[in-house]
């Protein structure tokens, strides 16, 4: 493993921004990632692209694929989690991009309730 340079959303804005992608920085291969405006974040906490499909992201070891639908504008994708789905459907990458967070959180603090009782 080691440190290189990619794409992912700043938690503070929700802009799909260049990052810097540091190995180690919290534990042994557990990433860090640098914004330009100084923040960093661990990567479970932040959608990262992936650096071979423009389309697909991943947040906190969750991927998910946002296609363009040119008829209706808007972006579409799905997350599963387990037997957990939520469907996405946002009219830009930053709206259905936050509302790919909040499913993915819900969806996981459902299945935390389900398995601490």
């Amino acid at each position: 493993m080691s440190s290189y340079y990619g794409r992912a959303v700043n938690p503070r804005n929700f802009n799909l921004e260049n990052a810097c992608f540091m190995d180690d920085f919290y534990g042994k291969h557990r990433y860090g990632i640098k914004f330009d405006d100084g923040s960093t974040y661990p990567e479970a906490h932040v959608v990262v692209q992936d650096p071979n499909n423009t389309g697909k992201f991943y947040y906190g070891g969750q991927s998910i694929q946002l296609e363009f639908d040119e008829e209706i504008l808007q972006f579409t994708g799905t997350v599963t989690i387990g037997k957990n789905s939520a469907s996405v459907v946002a009219s830009t990458l930053t709206t259905a991009l936050m509302d790919f967070v909040k499913c993915t959180n819900h969806i996981k603090n459902l299945q935390k309730r389900v398995f601490t009782k």
